[in-house]
C-alpha cells in the first residue's frame, strides 16, 4: 500500500515529562494549589504565565471553541468550560444527546446548561485534586468540548459563544489533502475487492484501519470530518463481527468519497490547544506498544507470509502516529520506511519494515543520544 509524508511534518508532543515527578510530589506535601499549577506547567511549559492571573489562581485557557477557566480556591477547585449557545437550536434532540454523554463517555465532567449556554463543570473540595485525576478532568472536557461542537452545530443548530482559535490551512495544502484522500480511498477500494474475493475480510479490516489512519495522518482534519473519522475507526476497534465491521468501513469509505468539499474545506484548519488529544510517547512505551506486532510480523515473515507482514506492520506503525504525538527521533526512521515500502511487491514492502521494526524492538537507540541516531538511522538505510 502507498504511504506519504505528512506536508505538516512531525507533531512533536508540548508535554514535559519530567515535570510530571515534580507534580506528584506537590500532592505528596499537600501542596494541592501547585499540583493544579504543576499540571499546566507539565502540560505546557508557557501555559502558566500566558493565562494566569498575577497570583496563579485563575486560569483562562483556549481550547478551540471554548475557553477553560479554572479557579483554585482555598478549599474548592473549579472548572467551568462554555462552549455552544443553544438560544436558537433544536433543543429537544440536543438535551437528549447531552444526556447521553453525560452518562457516557463522560465519567469525570458534566455539560451543564446555564441561560441557553452549554458549558463543561467541574469541581472538587482542593484536597481529592489528585494529579492523575486533575490530568483526565481537563482531557475529558478538552477533548469532549472540540468533539461536540461542531456536531452540535451542524446538527442542531447551536452556534458558538466565542469563534474558535484556529489556524486554517491554505488552499493548496486543503487541495493537496482532499485529492490525496480520494486516492487513498481508491486504492483502498481496489485491494477490498481483491481480498474480498479471496474471502480474507482480515486483510480487509487491515486495509480500512490503515486507510482512514494514513487520511489522518496525511491530512489531519478537524471537526465533524475527525469525529466521523474516529467514531468508525472505534468501530473498527470493536467487537461486531469482522464482516459486519468491514462493511461499516466500505460505507464509510463511500461517505469520505462523496463528501461535501466545503464542509472538508471548513474543517481543515489547526487548533490552539490547551490538553493535546493525542498521548505523548516514549521509546518505552512504544516497544510496548509494538510488542504483539512484532512477534506477529516475525511468525508472518518466518512463513513466507508476507502481506500479512506488510499490514502488520503497516497498521502497528500508523496506530503509533494516529494515537499519539511522537517525537521527531522516533517518528522519521519509521515515517521513512514506511516511505521505502510504499508501492513496493510485498516481500520487498515487509523487509523495509521490518527493519525499522526489528531495530526499535532490540537496538540500542536512547533518546537524546546523536550519535546512536545517527548509528540508527545507517542500520536502517545504509548511511
Amino acid at each position: 500500500m502507498s504511504f506519504d509524508r505528512s506536508p505538516r511534518g512531525n507533531r512533536p508532543s508540548s508535554v514535559d515529562p519530567q515535570y510530571w515527578d515534580t507534580v506528584l510530589d506537590h500532592h505528596e506535601k499537600k501542596q494541592y494549589k501547585d499540583v493544579i499549577r504543576g499540571i499546566i506547567r507539565y502540560v505546557n511549559p508557557e501555559l502558566a504565565n500566558k493565562t494566569g492571573n498575577a497570583d496563579k489562581t485563575k486560569f483562562s485557557i483556549p481550547h478551540g471553541s471554548a475557553m477553560v477557566h479554572l479557579e483554585i480556591g482555598d478549599e474548592m477547585f473549579k472548572v467551568n468550560a462554555p462552549f455552544l449557545d443553544t438560544s436558537a437550536a433544536n433543543k429537544i434532540p440536543l438535551f437528549r444527546q447531552v444526556a447521553q454523554i453525560n452518562f457516557s463517555p463522560l465519567n469525570l465532567a458534566r455539560i451543564v446548561i446555564d441561560n441557553d449556554q452549554l458549558a463543561f463543570s467541574y469541581q472538587c473540595p482542593l484536597e481529592l485534586a489528585e494529579p492523575y485525576k486533575m490530568y483526565e478532568v481537563f482531557r475529558e472536557i478538552c477533548i469532549y468540548a472540540d468533539s461536540y461542537d461542531d456536531e452540535f452545530i451542524r446538527k442542531f443548530g447551536a452556534k458558538w459563544i466565542q469563534e474558535p482559535v484556529v489556524e486554517k490551512y491554505s488552499a493548496a495544502e486543503i487541495d493537496k489533502s482532499w485529492n490525496k484522500i480520494q486516492e487513498y480511498i481508491k486504492e483502498a477500494q481496489a485491494y477490498i475487492e481483491y481480498f474480498e474475493n479471496k474471502r480474507n475480510f482480515g486483510f480487509c479490516w487491515d486495509v480500512l484501519n490503515i486507510t482512514l489512519m494514513k487520511i489522518e495522518y496525511f491530512a489531519e482534519p478537524q471537526g465533524l470530518y475527525r469525529n466521523e473519522l474516529e467514531k468508525t475507526m472505534a468501530f473498527l476497534q470493536g467487537n461486531a463481527s469482522v464482516t459486519d465491521r468491514v462493511n461499516r468501513g466500505k460505507e464509510f469509505l463511500k461517505k469520505l468519497q462523496s463528501y461535501n468539499r466545503e464542509e472538508f474545506e471548513s474543517d481543515m484548519y489547526k487548533i490552539q490547544s490547551f490538553i493535546p488529544y493525542k498521548y505523548r510517547s516514549t521509546l518505552e512505551n512504544i516497544r510496548s506498544n509494538f510488542e504483539e506486532s512484532y512477534s506477529t510480523a516475525k511468525k508472518e515473515r518466518d512463513s513466507g507470509d508476507h502481506i500479512g507482514a506488510t499490514f502488520s506492520l503497516q497498521y502497528i506503525f500508523m496506530k503509533l502516529f494516529f494515537y499519539n504525538n511522537v517525537n521527531t527521533e522516533y517518528a522519521d526512521p519509521l515515517v521513512h520506511a514506511l516511505e521505502l515500502a510504499s508501492g513496493k511487491p510485498w516481500h520487498e514492502a515487509s523487509a523495509h519494515l521490518w527493519k525499522a521494526m526489528e531495530i526499535v524492538m532490540t537496538g540500542n537507540f536512547q533518546n537524546g543520544n546523536a550519535g546512536k541516531k545517527k548509528g540508527f538511522f545507517r542500520f536502517l538505510f545504509g548511511k
